[in-house]
């Protein structure tokens, strides 16, 4: 994927991978931060569905 990433062009530390066993508590932080500022990831819809709640209350607090 790096590779990939790289042969487009992508400045590197645009494109990175988190992989997490505890991906509630990671997801959490992400969204929690304001500097992370777009989230791709695989996973349920029930998941799909959480993460921009959680995004949006991290921004407005």
């Amino acid at each position: 994927m790096f590779a990939l990433a790289h042969e487009a062009g992508f400045p590197e530390g645009v494109v990175n991978l988190v992989y997490a066993s505890e991906g509630d508590a990671v997801g959490r932080e992400l969204c929690a931060k304001v500097k992370v500022r777009k989230i791709s990831f695989t996973g349920s819809t029930e998941v799909g569905r959480l993460a921009p709640i959680r995004s949006r209350r991290s921004a407005w607090s």
